[in-house]
């Protein structure tokens, strides 16, 4: 259940709310503050492991590709 939400607090963030700055604050250093703040920089998991924003936009796609 708890996991429920917070995969739901996460796809808030994911879908670009921005919570205000008060709820912000008081939601500070936990776990429904860190799957919201993981959900807007578009953090995510895969194969157990984390790993950071997405490169799917595309100038970061053509900034990689100078490299």
């Amino acid at each position: 259940m708890k996991r429920r939400l917070l995969q739901e607090v996460y796809l808030l963030g994911y879908g670009g709310w921005r919570m205000p700055r008060v709820l912000r604050r008081m939601a500070a250093g936990t776990q429904w503050h860190r799957a919201w703040l993981c959900g807007f920089l578009g953090c995510f998991t895969q194969q157990d492991g984390r790993n950071g924003t997405p490169l799917t936009h595309p100038q970061r796609l053509r900034r990689l590709r100078a490299q």
